[in-house]
């Protein structure tokens, strides 16, 4: 079966403030790499904290309400066994993917001179693909290469 995720206890270090102040960027260096959490201390007292960001985004959404009993039914589904395997939850998204209707690529007209709405150009020029241009690419012959 899958692997189930890790629940990584994360490092929690107590500094001074004024430690911090002079480490700042390795401090934050560790916090991003390492996901090492500071708490950031005044006379012993806790301040404020440096963790990395994605843990921080988990921790907000984690405090909204509506994300809460979001997480509660989806959790209470996945133990009454309503889930569904990643097989056959690919199988129905490309399914119904490929019945949607996406819009066309625009169509590349055959002549160059030619306007997008497929009538001949006015401009009274020949088409270059007629006008020296390689029959089987459309595209005009190169140009010599200096010797």
């Amino acid at each position: 079966m899958g692997k189930q995720a890790k629940s990584i206890k994360p490092v929690v270090h107590h500094i001074p403030i004024t430690k911090a102040r002079i480490n700042l960027g390795q401090v934050v260096r560790r916090a991003h790499l390492n996901r090492e959490c500071f708490v950031l201390e005044k006379d012993g007292i806790p301040v404020a904290g440096i963790m990395n960001v994605d843990d921080m985004e988990d921790w907000l959404e984690h405090q909204d309400p509506d994300m809460r009993t979001q997480i509660a039914e989806g959790h209470a589904e996945y133990q009454e066994g309503e889930t569904t395997s990643l097989d056959a939850f690919i199988t129905d998204t490309t399914k119904e993917w490929r019945r949607t209707e996406r819009p066309l690529l625009r169509r590349v007209p055959d002549c160059w001179d030619e306007n997008p709405s497929g009538e001949p150009s006015t401009a009274g020029r020949p088409c270059r693909r007629t006008a020296g241009a390689d029959p089987r690419s459309g595209f005009p012959p190169a140009a010599p290469r200096p010797r």
